[in-house]
């Protein structure tokens, strides 16, 4: 459906925004910026911790000597209530082995695999550095692809939750800049209303760009309800666009929030506060 044409309510560019309102918000959306911006630390640094654990097994494996393997014993770690752990086995391996020399030497390997598992009755080979053989290496976290699965899991997912927290973090960054943009050259636009929800501290908003039929909803919370235009007997939302962000659109409240306005019925709003130049 074809936006139909309307008399808008807001006062020439630029308009005034309520500067309270936008501290209190900014406060709440930076912390929102710094969570993510953790999150993506936490990934980095996983993903870091299973470089260098891979890269000390490797060595180790390359350049330490053969031991004897007296004994093993092989636990999995398996938490109740996970079930959906099963296919990331994690191992807990208590070895015995003997040095060139005979010195009889314990230890215990924990590595995890995923979507693979230990090969039912098969030993591992043991291998330690000569001068310190307390620091060994099993061929089960070193050799073939299945040591590689935990890695590539965990650069799989930090991908991902990178590119996730990169997109979010841009989004509010977006959210932060929108109303200033919107108040110094944002043109009126008409949103078709779709459906809106009351939450318990928020209003869902459900609508559709102008030319754009079911299928195609877009949703945005506010912390109000929002300002709805009643042209040629539908409910229309009142939202503004900046050139310098197309496609972005900022749907404002039964208020006129952000914005430091007065709606009045039938007339334009009054100016509250001087606008920013």
């Amino acid at each position: 459906m074809t936006a139909p044409t309307f008399v808008s309510p807001l006062p020439p560019r630029p308009l005034p925004l309520d500067r309270t309102l936008l501290r209190e918000r900014r406060r709440g959306l930076v912390l929102s910026l710094v969570g993510h911006g953790v999150l993506l630390l936490l990934a980095l640094v996983l993903v870091a911790w299973q470089l260098a654990s891979r890269w000390s097994v490797d060595t180790l494996w390359a350049r330490g000597n053969p031991g004897v393997l007296v004994a093993h014993e092989v636990k999995q770690n398996a938490p109740e209530g996970f079930e959906f752990l099963s296919a990331m086995p994690a191992y807990e391996v208590h070895v015995t082995f003997e040095d060139a020399s005979g010195g009889l030497h314990r230890g215990t390997r924990e590595f995890f695999y995923v979507f693979a598992s230990l090969p039912g009755g098969a030993r591992p080979e043991v291998r330690y550095e000569p001068s310190h053989p307390e620091r060994f290496v099993l061929s089960w976290e070193a050799v073939g692809f299945k040591p590689w699965s935990s890695l590539v899991f965990m650069l799989v997912c930090a991908g991902l939750l990178g590119g996730i927290v990169l997109w979010r973090m841009r989004a509010l960054g977006m959210l932060l800049a929108l109303p200033r943009l919107c108040a110094k050259d944002g043109r009126e636009v008409l949103l078709e209303l779709v459906s809106v929800v009351e939450l318990e501290e928020q209003v869902l908003v459900v609508y559709r760009l102008p030319g754009e039929g079911p299928g195609r909803e877009r949703r945005v919370l506010l912390d109000g309800a929002p300002y709805r235009m009643k042209v040629e007997g539908k409910a229309w939302l009142l939202a503004l666009e900046s050139p310098r962000a197309p496609g972005r659109y900022l749907i404002l409240e039964e208020t006129l929030l952000p914005f430091a306005l007065a709606a009045v019925e039938g007339q334009t709003a009054l100016v509250l506060a001087p606008a920013e130049e």
